[in-house]
C-alpha cells in the first residue's frame, strides 16, 4: 500500500473503514476512476478462494475482475460499505485488502497525524504522534520555528513529506545537505552522510551528482557549501571521488569542536523484504529541514550502464537534491544510499558502500586542501601505530562500542594480521561476522547432503596460512618468533597417488593484501579429513581466478574428486556446498541450487549458486546430487559465486603446462625484440603481413617484462572471450529500396553478377565444401592477386577447394593452449565445418544461386542465393567447440588464433572481411581487441571489415566491435513468417510460428497444461515454466501440450524436456521483453512459439478453464508480412561504452528466421541426440546480419575499387533508411519506437549504397589520432612509429558518417566534417536538420558546391543545449544533405550525462 498526500480540499470527505462482516453470499462491488475520462466504473462480484486455495490472513479474494487502472480502488457493499482496497487479479479472481488490516496499517504507520486537521477523518481511539515540524532531533528547541522546505520549482512538489519526530531525532545528527556553487550562483544540491568525524573536521559521503553535469576537470572551478546540523553552513573541498561507485567524500576543517556529529552506520547488511516499507531522506539546504518520501524495494538490479552492476532499486520517487540521501527502513536503519535518476530511484547498498571506502582507503588519500599536510608528511601505512600481539579473547573484549575513528582502524590492523575478516557496525558497536570459523549459516542436512557429505567427506580439507611475526622487545625480555596467522579455507583432493597429493584451494590463503602477488614464504598448514595436521607447498595460482593448488606429502589414503566427471549444471539443478572448519575440523555442508546467473561483485566469469556458505567455505566444491563437481565456491554476503568445472579443468591444464597465459604481442614496423627469441620455444604465431608482432605462451612475468620495453606497443591476453553471434532476405532488401514487386530484377545491384572477382574472407567456424551453394560451375579462373592456400585436415584436403572456396585455413594453437587437445568427436582439425554457422554466414555472403532449397519439413522453399553470388570465399577457421557437455552448443574464439586468421587474410589478397564474433562480457578496449587491432590494420590495406554488433538486447549499451574502423551491424526482421495456427477449446484462434516439421496426430484436440502447474518438487520457484531439463513431471504432462515460457535454457532444449517428459506437443510463449518477436526453431516434436501478448492469451484461458485443450495446425510460409523490417529484440543496442562519441551500431541488415546452407554433421537444433541432417537451416542472430552487410560491401568493392574502406563505410551508413517498407517508422519487437541506439543509421540499402553522392573519408592517421583521444593513457597509441600529439582531436572530431555527443554539460559543442564528391561534377547540395529535443544544431554552410568529382568539402556542426529536462537517456535527430537526386544522412545522438 501506498500513502500519497495533497494540499486539503474541504468538499472531499474522508472514506470510512469500518470493521465489516461479510460472507460468500455477500454481494461486492469493485471501484474505479478513470484518470482520462473522469468515468466512474464498477464492477460486481462474491468472496472466493484464493486462486491457490490458500488464504492469506492479510489478503482475501473477490470475484469481482478489474484492470490494472483499479488496483487500489475500494471493494464495497450493495450499501456502500468500504469492505476492503482491490489489490491486482490473479488467475481470473482478485485480492484485496480487508478493511480492518488497511486501519491496522494505519495506526502502525502513525498516518492519523495526516488527517487530524481533516473533518471525520481521525478515529477517536487514535492519537497524534507530534509536531511534524519539529524533526531535526533532540535540538528541536532550535529547529521549531524553521521555515518550510524550499524546494525548487522544478522540482515535484507532492513527493516530499515530513519526516515523522522519532525519526527525525535519530537521523538528524549524521544527515547534512552539501550544495555546489557557480561564484553565487547554486549548481547543484545534494544531501550527503557523515562518514568520519575528528575534533574540527569530518567526512560526509555524496554522489556526483553533486557537480551535476559539468566535465570533472572543470569541478575545481566550483565552491562547495555544507549546511550542518545546527544550521551553521561551512566550506568543503572535494577529498575523494570514485567513478565507478560515481561516489564523493567531502571534508571540512571548519567544524566548531562542540558540535555534535554522529558517523552513519554503513556497515550493516540489510536484508529488506520486497514488501517492505522504506524511507528515502533529503536533507533542504535552504532550511536545513528533513523530508522523506515512501517506497519499498524493486527485485532486479539497475541496468543503467557500465560499473552500475552493485546497485538495486525502489519505488522510493526522489528529486535531484535527494541523491546521496539515505535510504531507511521505518526503524532508522540505513539500507543503503539514493542516486536519483529520471523515472526511477536506485541505491547502492549499505555494506557495499562500507566495503569501497576500506578498499579504497578513502580516508588515507592525498587531500587537495592547502591547509592539510602533504602527501609525504602523512604515513603511507594506516595501521603504523596499531598494537600487536593480542589473543582472540582480548580482541573480543576491546570490541565494545567505538565510533567510527582512528581505533577502529588499528583494531582492524589486529584482524588483519590475525587472518580474521573486518568488523561490521551496529548501534551497538563493532561486532564480528562470518569470521572463518563460523560454520554455514543455513545447514541443510537432508537425506541428499548428508549421503554428498559422507561420500565426499574424505576428499575435503581445510587450509590456512601462517606467516612468521617477531614479536617487541629486546636483550633478556626478548620473545621467540611466533607465527601469526593469514587466512583459513577449504579445500579438496584433485590427485591422490603414489606420487603426489594435490589439494585445489582458493588463492586468498596467499595472496598479499593488494591482490596482486603472493606471499610465497608463508607456511601452509593442512587439516586433513581425520583431523591430522601436515604441512603444505603451494605449487601453482592464477590470481585472476584465485585460485591455487597446493601439494602435501606422505598422505596417499583419501579420494580425489572427480573433475572430469560431467555434471547436470542447467539453472535450477540442486547442488551441494562443502567446507570444513579448520580449528573443529568439522564438516560443513548447506544446499541449494545453481541459478544460471553471472556474478555482479566480484567476477563476471564466476556463477551463483543458492548455497549460503561463511567464509570457511572458501574453496570449497560445489557439488551435484550424484557428487559429481560442478565447481569451487567463493565467498560474497548476499550470495555465493563460484568457478565453474570447465574453467577449472582450464586451468589445471594451464597450471600442467607451466605457462598459463597466451600472450599477443604487437611490436612497431622493423624493430628488432630481444625478448622474442626468450620466447621463440612458446611461440604460436607470427604476425607479419598487417601488424608486426607474435603470441607466444608467456609467464605473467615474462609478459610484464616484454610490455615493459619501450618498443612495444601493447601485450594482452589471449581469451576465449569470444564467441559467434549466432532465400527471401535479400528479396525483402529489395523492397527496403523501394522497389515494387518481389520477383523484381533490380533488387540486387548487378543481379547475378553481384561482387565478380571480389574476395570475401569469413572468420567463423568453417565450411562445408559439398554444399551446392558453393560450387564453382561457370566462374572464371582463381583471381591472379590470390597468394592464399588450401590447408589439409581431418576430411578437407586441396579438392575441397575450387574457384568459388578459393582458400581455406584453420587456426587452434591458442584455443589447445588454454583448453588441451581438440576433441575431434566434436569439430574438424582442420577447415571443415561441424558447427553449422561458418557454412550459413559463408553462403548469406556469396552462395551461389540454387533453385528449390527449403528448411527441414520444406519450409521457406524457394532459391536461395547469396548477396555477392560470383564473390570468391576464403575460409578462416577461428572458432572451436567449448569442452564440456552438449560442446556444439556453443563456441569459443580467441585473440591469438583471430589474429594471426586476420594478418593471413590480409597478405592473401582478401578485400572485404565477414566476422560475426564478439566479446563475450564487458567489450576491452581498443588496444586489448584483438579483433580491433586486426580490422584497424585490414583497414590501412584498404580491406572493410564487417562485424556483428551481439545478441544481448534489448538491453541498453550491450553492443560490441565498437572501433570506428569497423562496420558493425545489428538484426532486424524480414518480411516473412510461417504461421501455425493455434485452436483453443474456446473456438479462438492464436497464431503461432513455427518450423518444426512433426503434427499432432489426428484431427483432435489435446488436454493443455501450464508447465508451472506440471513441475517436479524442488525445481526453483522462478524457473517452475521454463521447461528445464528434468523440471517436468511425467505423470503431469504425458499427452498434452506444454506451454512453456522462454528464459533460461535453449528454445529447442525445452522441446527436448517436454518430449522427454512424454508431452504431445509445445506452446512456446515470449516473456514481455521479447514482445512480438518470434525466432523460429526446427523442434523435436510438434512445437510452435507465440508472441508475449499471445502467451497471456493461452495462459488466462487455462487459468480459466477447468479442461483446457487445443490443437496445433500444421504450419505453412507466409510473405509479404507488415509491418518489416523490426529490430530484433536480441539485437544488442547502444551506446558503445568504450567511445560513447561514436554512435554504434551502423546499420541493421536481416537477422531474424534467415535460411542459409548448414553443415551435414550438425543437426538443425545442434542437440545430442538430435539425429536429423540438413543442408539449409533457418538460424537468427546478428551473425545472420552481418554477412549481409559484408555482401554490400562486396559489391561496392566491385563497382567502386579505388575506394576506400571509410568510404564504403560511409556509402552503406548514409544510404540507410530509418523507415520500414510501408514507410513508417521502424519500431522494436516490444512495439516501441526504435531510433539510432538501436539500428544506428537504419536498414541497409544496397542500390542507393552504390551512388551516395557524397561520402566520409578517413585514413589510417585519423585513427590513430581518434585513438590518441578516445584510449587516455599509455595504451592511447597503437602505433609506436606515430606518438600521440599532447591536445588531439576530441573522439566526437573524428570524420565519420554519424555524430555522437557524449555530455553537452550545458556547454556549446562544434565539430567539423568534410565530405567527398563521388558523384556528378556541378553538384549542389543543401542541407536539412532534425534537432533532437531541447538541443540546438547548427551547420554551417547550409549549401555545398562541388565542381567535379573528388572534391573535398568541409562544414561545422554546432550543438547547444537549450535548456530544460528531458525524459529519455539520449536524444535523436540529424542532419541530411541532398542535391535532389541524392540523400546523405547522419544521425545525431547526444547522450545525456
Amino acid at each position: 500500500m501506498l500513502v500519497v498526500t495533497t494540499r486539503f480540499f474541504p468538499d472531499i470527505r474522508a472514506a470510512c473503514l469500518p470493521q465489516m462482516q461479510v460472507d460468500s453470499s455477500t454481494r461486492l462491488l469493485a471501484a474505479s476512476l478513470c484518470r482520462i475520462s473522469d468515468k466512474f466504473w464498477v464492477t460486481t462480484g462474491v468472496l472466493t478462494d484464493s486462486p491457490t486455495g490458500v488464504e492469506s490472513h492479510e489478503t482475501m479474494w473477490s470475484t469481482c475482475e478489474i484492470t490494472e487502472a483499479g488496483s487500489g480502488g475500494p471493494l464495497v457493499d450493495f450499501d456502500g460499505n468500504i469492505v476492503g482496497m482491490n489489490l491486482c487479479m490473479k488467475k481470473g479472481k482478485t485480492s484485496f485488502v480487508p478493511a480492518k488490516r488497511i486501519v491496522e496499517c494505519m495506526d502502525r504507520l502513525g498516518f492519523w497525524t495526516y488527517l487530524e486537521n481533516t473533518p471525520n477523518s481521525k478515529p477517536s481511539n487514535f492519537s497524534s504522534e507530534g509536531s511534524s515540524s519539529e524533526n531535526r532531533g533532540s535540538k528541536g528547541s532550535e529547529n521549531k520555528n524553521k521555515e518550510p522546505c524550499a524546494i525548487p520549482i522544478h522540482e515535484a512538489n507532492d513527493v516530499w513529506c515530513d519526516l515523522n519526530q522519532a525519526l527525525a531525532e535519530k537521523l538528524s545528527l549524521s544527515i547534512i545537505s552539501i550544495a555546489s556553487f557557480d561564484g553565487e550562483t547554486l549548481h547543484s544540491e545534494c544531501t550527503g552522510m557523515v562518514i568520519d568525524r575528528e575534533l574540527s573536521s569530518a567526512s560526509f559521503l555524496t554522489t556526483a551528482s553533486l557537480f551535476g553535469s559539468l566535465d570533472q576537470n572543470l569541478w575545481d572551478d566550483l565552491t562547495i557549501k555544507v549546511r550542518l546540523p545546527n544550521d551553521e553552513v561551512v566550506h568543503g573541498w572535494l577529498h575523494y571521488y570514485s567513478s565507478p561507485y560515481s561516489l564523493a567524500v567531502i571534508v571540512t576543517h571548519s567544524l566548531p569542536p562542540s558540535l555534535d556529529l554522529c558517523v552513519a552506520c554503513l556497515g550493516n547488511v540489510m536484508h529488506v523484504e520486497s514488501s517492505a516499507e522504506l524511507l528515502a531522506v533529503r536533507c533542504c539546504f535552504d532550511s536545513g529541514k528533513l523530508v522523506s518520501t515512501r517506497g519499498s524495494v524493486i527485485h532486479g538490479t539497475w541496468t543503467g550502464g557500465i560499473h552500475k552492476k552493485e546497485r538495486k532499486l525502489s519505488t522510493c520517487k526522489i528529486t535531484e537534491a535527494a541523491s546521496g540521501g539515505p535510504l531507511v527502513d521505518c526503524d532508522g536503519n540505513i539500507v543503503g544510499m539514493n542516486y536519483y535518476d529520471e523515472g526511477m530511484t536506485s541505491f547502492v547498498p549499505s555494506n557495499l558502500i562500507f566495503e569501497w571506502l576500506a578498499s579504497d582507503h578513502v580516508y588515507w588519500a592525498a587531500s587537495k586542501d592547502p591547509s592539510r599536510p602533504s602527501e609525504n608528511q602523512q604515513s603511507s601505512t594506516p595501521y603504523s601505530d596499531s598494537p600487536k600481539g593480542l589473543t582472540d579473547d582480548e580482541l573480543r573484549r576491546i570490541l565494545s562500542p567505538w565510533r567510527f575513528d582512528g581505533f577502529k582502524k588499528r583494531v582492524n590492523a589486529i584482524l588483519l594480521a590475525k587472518g580474521y575478516p573486518l568488523p561490521r557496525f551496529a548501534d551497538d558497536g563493532m561486532y564480528l561476522k562470518w569470521d572463518f570459523e563460523e560454520e554455514f549459516g543455513r545447514d541443510i542436512w537432508s537425506e541428499p547432503t548428508r549421503r554428498v557429505a559422507s561420500e565426499l567427506s574424505r576428499s575435503v580439507v581445510a587450509l590456512a596460512s601462517f606467516a612468521v611475526e617477531k614479536p617487541e622487545g629486546s636483550g633478556e625480555h626478548k620473545k621467540e618468533n611466533f607465527f601469526s596467522r593469514k587466512f583459513a579455507c577449504t579445500g579438496v583432493f584433485i590427485k591422490c597417488d603414489e606420487f603426489t597429493t594435490k589439494i585445489m584451494t582458493s588463492a586468498s590463503l596467499v595472496r598479499s593484501g593488494d591482490g596482486k602477488n603472493i606471499h610465497s614464504e608463508w607456511k601452509i598448514e593442512v587439516c586433513l579429513p581425520s583431523k591430522q595436521r601436515v604441512d603444505g607447498m603451494l605449487q601453482h595460482y592464477d590470481l585472476k581466478y584465485n585460485v591455487a593448488v597446493v601439494s602435501i606429502k606422505g598422505v596417499r589414503s583419501y579420494c580425489a574428486a572427480n573433475l572430469n566427471e560431467m555434471s547436470q549444471t542447467e539453472a535450477g539443478a540442486r547442488v551441494v556446498a562443502l567446507g570444513r572448519g579448520f580449528e573443529s575440523g568439522k564438516l560443513l555442508a548447506t544446499e541449494g541450487t545453481v541459478t544460471g546467473k553471472r556474478s555482479r561483485s566480484i567476477c563476471e566469469e564466476l556463477q551463483i549458486s543458492t548455497c549460503k556458505i561463511t567464509k570457511a567455505g572458501i574453496g570449497g566444491p560445489l557439488v551435484d546430487f550424484d557428487g559429481n563437481f560442478v565447481g569451487m565456491n567463493f565467498f560474497d554476503t548476499d550470495q555465493t559465486p563460484y568457478l565453474s568445472r570447465v574453467r577449472i579443468l582450464e586451468l589445471m591444464k594451464s597450471f600442467n603446462a607451466e605457462r598459463t597465459v597466451p600472450v599477443a604481442v604487437e611490436t612497431p614496423d622493423n624493430s628488432e625484440l630481444p625478448s622474442e627469441e626468450e620466447a621463440r620455444a612458446s611461440l604460436l604465431y607470427s604476425y607479419k603481413h598487417t601488424l608486426n608482432g607474435f603470441a607466444a605462451l608467456l609467464s605473467g612475468e615474462e609478459a610484464t617484462k616484454l610490455s615493459e620495453r619501450i618498443e612495444v606497443v601493447s601485450t594482452f591476453r589471449s581469451d576465449g572471450r569470444w564467441s559467434p553471434h549466432t532465400t527471401r532476405s535479400w528479396e525483402f532488401v529489395g523492397f527496403e529500396e523501394g522497389l515494387t514487386g518481389v520477383h523484381s530484377k533490380e533488387r540486387l545491384p548487378s543481379g547475378d553478377n553481384a561482387g565478380e572477382n571480389v574476395i570475401v574472407g569469413m572468420l567463423d567456424s568453417g565450411i562445408w565444401p559439398e554444399s551446392k551453394s558453393f560450387g564453382d560451375e561457370g566462374l572464371g579462373p582463381v583471381p591472379a592477386r590470390w597468394k592464399g592456400v588450401c590447408q589439409g585436415g581431418d576430411s578437407f584436403n586441396s579438392s575441397s577447394c575450387n574457384r568459388k572456396i578459393i582458400g581455406a585455413r584453420y587456426y587452434l594453437k591458442a584455443y589447445e593452449a588454454y583448453h588441451g587437445s581438440l576433441n575431434t568427436t566434436y569439430a574438424f582439425r582442420s577447415p571443415r565445418d561441424h558447427d553449422g554457422h561458418g557454412t550459413h554466414t559463408a553462403s548469406t555472403v556469396a552462395g551461389r544461386t540454387v533453385p528449390s532449397v527449403s528448411a527441414l519439413g520444406g519450409f521457406a522453399s524457394g532459391t536461395a542465393s547469396g548477396g555477392a553470388p560470383l564473390a570468391r570465399l576464403a575460409i578462416y577457421k577461428v572458432c572451436w567447440p567449448i569442452p564440456g557437455p552438449n560442446p556444439n552448443i556453443e563456441n569459443t574464439c580467441f585473440d591469438a588464433d583471430m589474429l594471426a586468421a586476420m594478418d593471413d587474410a590480409v597478405g592473401d589478397g582478401v578485400d572485404v572481411m565477414s566476422v560475426s564474433i564478439g566479446a563475450s562480457g564487458k567489450p576491452p578496449q581498443f588496444a586489448n581487441d584483438g579483433i580491433a587491432l586486426g580490422a584497424l590494420h585490414a583497414a590501412r590495406r584498404g580491406v572493410v571489415v564487417v562485424c556483428s554488433g551481439g545478441n544481448s538486447g534489448p538491453a541498453p549499451a550491450t553492443v560490441v566491435n565498437l572501433a570506428p574502423w569497423i562496420l558493425t551491424v545489428g538484426a532486424s526482421s524480414i518480411d516473412r513468417s510461417f504461421n501455425s495456427p493455434i485452436r483453443l477449446g474456446d473456438g479462438r484462434v492464436i497464431m503461432g510460428q513455427t518450423v518444426t516439421p512433426y503434427q499432432l496426430p489426428g484431427n483432435k484436440t489435446y488436454p493443455m497444461v501450464y508447465a508451472e502447474h506440471a513441475s517436479v518438487p524442488g525445481t526453483p520457484a522462478n524457473v517452475t515454466n521454463q521447461c528445464l531439463p528434468n523440471s517436468l513431471s511425467p505423470a503431469k504432462v504425458r499427452g498434452k501440450i506444454v506451454v512453456c515460457l522462454r528464459g533460461s535454457g535453449l528454445r529447442v532444449g525445452k522441446g527436448l524436456e517436454v518430449k522427454r517428459a512424454g508431452g504431445a506437443a509445445m506452446v512456446l510463449g515470449n516473456p514481455p521483453m521479447y514482445g512480438s518477436e518470434v525466432p523460429v526453431d526446427a523442434h523435436v516434436l510438434p512445437g510452435t512459439a507465440v508472441s508475449n501478448a499471445d502467451a497471456d492469451a493461452i495462459l488466462k484461458y487455462i487459468n480459466s478453464s477447468a479442461n483446457p485443450t487445443a490443437y496445433l495446425d500444421r504450419s505453412r510460409t507466409v510473405v509479404d508480412v507488415r509491418p518489416s523490417p523490426v529490430m530484433a529484440q536480441f539485437s544488442s543496442r547502444g551506446p558503445n561504452v568504450v567511445e560513447p562519441s561514436i554512435l554504434k551500431p551502423d546499420v541493421t541488415a536481416p537477422g531474424l528466421n534467415i535460411l542459409a546452407a548448414w553443415s551435414e554433421a550438425s543437426s538443425p537444433t545442434k542437440l545430442d541426440g538430435d539425429g536429423r541432417v540438413v543442408k539449409y537451416n533457418i538460424v537468427s542472430g546478428t551473425s545472420m546480419s552481418c554477412p549481409h552487410v559484408a555482401a554490400i560491401a562486396v559489391i561496392l568493392k566491385a563497382a567502386h575499387p579505388d575506394w576506400s574502406a571509410a568510404a564504403i563505410r560511409s556509402a552503406i551508413m548514409t544510404t540507410a533508411t530509418t523507415s520500414n517498407a510501408e514507410g513508417g517508422p521502424i519500431m522494436n519487437g516490444d512495439g516501441t519506437a526504435a531510433g539510432p541506439m538501436d539500428y544506428g543509421s537504419g536498414h541497409i540499402r544496397p542500390r542507393h549504397a552504390l551512388d551516395p553522392g557524397l561520402v566520409y573519408d578517413a585514413s589510417f592517421q585519423d585513427y590513430l589520432l581518434f585513438a590518441c583521444a578516445s584510449g587516455g593513457g599509455a595504451q592511447a597509441q597503437l602505433d609506436r612509429s606515430f606518438p600521440c600529439p599532447a591536445s588531439p582531436p576530441r573522439p566526437h572530431e573524428l570524420n565519420h558518417p554519424s555524430l555522437a555527443v557524449h555530455g553537452l554539460n550545458g556547454s556549446t559543442v562544434t565539430v567539423r566534417r568534410t565530405v567527398t564528391n563521388v558523384g556528378q561534377h556541378g553538384a549542389h547540395y543543401s542541407v536539412a536538420v532534425v534537432e533532437p529535443a531541447g538541443v540546438s544544431v547548427k551547420v554551417s554552410p547550409a549549401s555545398l558546391s562541388f565542381e567535379r568529382t573528388g572534391e573535398k568539402k568541409g562544414f561545422t556542426i554546432t550543438v547547444e543545449a537549450k535548456g530544460g529536462k528531458v525524459d529519455r537517456r539520449y536524444l535523436a535527430g540529424s542532419y541530411t544533405w541532398s542535391d535532389g537526386v541524392h540523400v546523405v544522412s547522419s544521425p545525431i545522438v547526444v547522450l545525456l550525462p
